[in-house]
């Protein structure tokens, strides 16, 4: 008896929470529909007549049809109306259902076992035909039931998945047990335990309704105001039903009218904030959902990039390794119209293995893949030699530059490669962006840091663009003027691979046009 107050209570308290929804009222028809399958048992158990007991015993099987029904009634529509079964699939489902009805409260086709009393160890006989019919339903209906709830659990995705999950974890056993104890058992002869059933489709009851309340708390609010106004409201009428005076019964009409108006507001105004809160909810899983598929499509980006530059680095080799043999006469020689040609299509090669270079950079970080390979070098060292390999670079832009060092040793620890890509772009944009004048380079020593600093008089950067800078596919509007080519990545590589080794790397520039220092530090060697 608790087990079906029970049912029958939470069937009563998720429809109260929001009658005008159709999944509200689904679960309130299954909740009847396990609410008469209890009373019946129980009936039928305390029955002392056969022919009262056999009478029961039939609405017993005529309930416990109905409940696969009902709860695949309450499937279709749960969580919401969609990915719906056909109307024409509704209608052969009710023949079936309306068969095992009939076929039930039919006589003769279920009795009471009259060879054995009835307390305790009370048998029913079936017809073959019936029991086969009504396990072939009971089974086939609990199939479809799970077969729709994991279609809709792989269309579904955020607080829809989540509700899905709680009502088949929670109703799977549940119902696995009603099948065996009164269906299987009983065709075997055992009815001890034919009651476990109703025991345990209270846990069915309270996984969908835990389903339907989980994301919907806030509705209990609206609960508990009208509540509390319906028992101002009602308390009220009582005090205007027993006025003594027309005094008292002016005063109390009044006190009731200003609860009703003021009650009626109150529960709008609930209702609105439930209704906001509640887009709120939906909002913030919609959006966690979008920001998780992001990752993914983000992690695939990456994983594309890394696959096509890494195709496309070969050929360029290849056309890079031939312009150079033509230039170096190794194909004969060549006119000096043919020349340029090559030495053109040469640099264009190398200026897009710097490009592809530093796609591939970018995949590596944000997949994490980019490795460091940490050893102790002279950063001093390693300058010199990059100004020594891009002089001529610097020479044939017209530029000039200095290099200054105080000490013979600055040793840092680090991946000496990544560093030499580094400051090598440093100096590379250095020549590009600065039209006349050239560059200072200054190793020093800053605390415990080594500091690496490039000083040039090239186009300058404005304060609103320092910030920028160092983002992916950023570039100033006067930097798109004096270099077409640049991508706007190799400043947010450089920063990714000095942060990542301990260091920093920032610049300072005084305006448009009055050049730029851009700054490395590395933690010195100890």
């Amino acid at each position: 008896m608790a087990v079906m107050v029970l049912n029958l209570s939470l069937g009563i308290f998720v429809f109260l929470i929001k009658r005008e929804n159709k999944v509200n009222h689904y679960f309130f028809i299954f909740t009847i529909a396990a609410t008469l399958w209890g009373l019946s048992m129980i009936l039928f158990r305390s029955m002392a007549g056969f022919e009262d007991a056999t009478a029961f015993a039939r609405i017993l099987y005529a309930s416990a049809a109905t409940i696969p029904y009902a709860f695949l009634f309450f499937i279709r529509v749960f969580p919401q109306e969609k990915y719906n079964l056909p109307l024409r699939a509704e209608l052969y489902l009710l023949f079936p259902f309306l068969a095992v009805l009939v076929l039930s409260l039919l006589p003769d086709v279920l009795i009471l076992d009259t060879a054995k009393p009835l307390s305790g160890e009370v048998t029913i006989s079936f017809s073959l035909f019936y029991h086969s019919f009504y396990a072939l339903y009971i089974i086939s209906y609990f199939t479809l039931c799970y077969g729709l709830l994991l279609f809709k659990y792989l269309k579904f995705t955020g607080i829809e998945k989540q509700q899905i999950t709680y009502v088949i974890v929670g109703t799977f056993i549940a119902t696995l047990l009603g099948v065996c104890t009164n269906l299987v058992m009983p065709l075997l002869g055992y009815f001890e335990f034919n009651w476990l059933g109703q025991i345990g489709i209270v846990t069915m009851v309270a996984a969908i309704s835990f389903s339907i309340l989980k994301h919907k708390l806030f509705n209990l609010k609206i609960v508990a105001t009208q509540f509390i106004v319906y028992a101002l409201c009602v308390s009220l009428f009582i005090r205007l039903l027993i006025s003594t005076s027309a005094s008292d019964l002016v005063v109390n009409g009044i006190f009731l009218l200003v609860s009703i108006l003021t009650g009626i507001l109150l529960i709008k105004s609930v209702q609105n904030e439930v209704a906001q809160r509640e887009k709120v909810e939906r909002l913030a899983f919609d959006l966690e959902h979008a920001n998780s598929r992001l990752k993914e499509l983000d992690q695939m980006k990456s994983e594309f990039l890394s696959l096509a530059t890494h195709q496309i680095r070969a050929p360029l080799t290849a056309v890079k390794g031939y312009t150079s043999l033509i230039l170096e006469g190794d194909y004969g020689e060549v006119s000096g119209e043919v020349k340029g040609a090559v030495e053109i299509i040469k640099e264009s090669c190398e200026n897009l293995v710097v490009i592809v270079n530093e796609f591939l950079d970018i995949s590596r970080i944000e997949q994490g893949k980019m490795k460091y390979t940490l050893a102790d070098f002279d950063m001093k060292a390693v300058a010199e030699h990059i100004l020594l390999e891009l002089k001529p670079n610097i020479e044939s832009a017209g530029l000039t530059y200095e290099f200054h060092a105080e000490d013979e040793n600055y040793m840092v620890y680090a991946d000496q490669g990544k560093i030499r890509q580094v400051i090598g772009n440093l100096v590379d944009n250095a020549i590009k962006y600065t039209p006349a004048g050239g560059m200072v380079v200054t190793i020093s020593r800053i605390n415990s840091n080594i500091r690496f600093a490039i000083k040039d008089t090239g186009i300058g950067i404005s304060a609103e663009d320092v910030p920028k800078l160092f983002n992916k596919f950023t570039r100033t509007k006067d930097a798109s003027k004096q270099n077409v080519i640049g991508t706007g990545l190799g400043i947010y590589v450089a920063k990714q691979m000095i942060e990542a080794q301990g260091g920093k790397i920032w610049l300072e520039s005084e305006g448009a046009g009055l050049g730029t220092t851009f700054f490395v530090e590395l933690p010195q060697k100890m």
